[in-house]
């Protein structure tokens, strides 16, 4: 009789406890799951600017082991083991990925810009190609309309399909780098760029030093003209970008709306339309790989 209240009174004891305990096993279970799912997220990440492309390359770098330091004479302590070991950290630190990372990261980012500005012509014409057909069925519009719409429509697909391809290259590059799977999305992202800041004014030398400063001032020529500094892109590429955002884009995107309506009242010819469409998508593939241009620039400190 006491040993059978004593057993049920260790269960009655234990029985909280031994469910606390596994209530504690239970969460510091979910948050290792939990955390090894946030790592597995970073390093899936989709969307990464240069800076997280190349801190995800030094990860793989930093998480690889070295080769084990082959034994000499059955010592694995010898002077020409460490030599080996210190060879091995010196091509780590030499790792070619880190050079190919912005070669890749460009590469990518050239391609995304070809292929969008490309899908933007795609879509025009294919939306002229629709209207055109359905005028044919109400002999509004030629034959000739839409089979010329149908030639444009069809060299804009083969084109974004071109740019695809190099796109998907470029992604299957940026996996490899980071040791994953080629088909794993990568997109890449543009870093936020500000102006250089205008140079000031020099000051007008009084008349008592403007004999002295003269001399100085033709030997140091051009010598004062900075480069911008990293995070900023040079007053070259700053005005050029304001004048596509400012006046080309807008303006052509203007006219080319306005001669859209004009042909379908039949003012206008479609090879007049078709011209300058053609000059609507050159000078938005003009823009983009200059903003990538830019971005280089500041990313790489030129």
């Amino acid at each position: 009789m006491p040993q059978t209240r004593l057993k049920s009174q260790t269960e009655f004891m234990t029985r909280p406890a031994l469910l606390s305990l596994l209530a504690a096993i239970a969460l510091l279970l979910g948050g290792i799951a939990g955390g090894e799912v946030a790592v597995r997220a970073a390093d899936q990440k989709a969307e990464l600017t240069l800076g997280e492309f190349r801190a995800l390359i030094e990860q793989q770098i930093a998480g690889e082991k070295p080769p084990a330091a082959p034994e000499r004479g059955g010592k694995r302590g010898s002077p020409r083991a460490q030599d080996g070991g210190a060879d091995r950290g010196m091509d780590r630190a030499a790792d070619p990925r880190r050079e190919l990372a912005g070669e890749v990261f460009f590469h990518l980012l050239s391609a995304q810009a070809q292929e969008s500005a490309a899908r933007q012509s795609l879509d025009r014409l294919s939306g002229w190609l629709k209207t055109a057909e359905a005028r044919l069925q109400t002999q509004s519009a030629p034959a000739t309309d839409a089979n010329l719409l149908r030639l444009y429509a069809a060299r804009a697909s083969a084109r974004v399909a071109r740019f695809e391809a190099q796109r998907l290259s470029a992604v299957r590059e940026a996996n490899a780098l980071l040791n994953r799977p080629p088909a794993t999305p990568v997109v890449a992202v543009m870093q936020a760029a500000a102006a250089a800041p205008d140079k000031p004014a020099p000051d007008k030398p009084s008349p008592d030093n403007s004999s002295k400063e003269a001399p100085e001032k033709k030997a140091e020529g051009t010598a004062d003209t900075k480069a911008p500094a990293v995070g900023e892109i040079g007053p070259d590429f700053a005005s050029r970008k304001a004048q596509y955002e400012k006046v080309l884009l807008p303006m052509g995107a203007e006219l080319l709306a306005k001669m859209y309506q004009s042909y379908l009242f039949g003012g206008m010819t479609l090879t007049s339309l078709l011209g300058q469409e053609a000059e609507v998508y050159r000078t938005e593939l003009e823009y983009r790989l200059l903003v990538v241009e830019a971005n280089k620039a500041v990313t790489s400190g030129r």
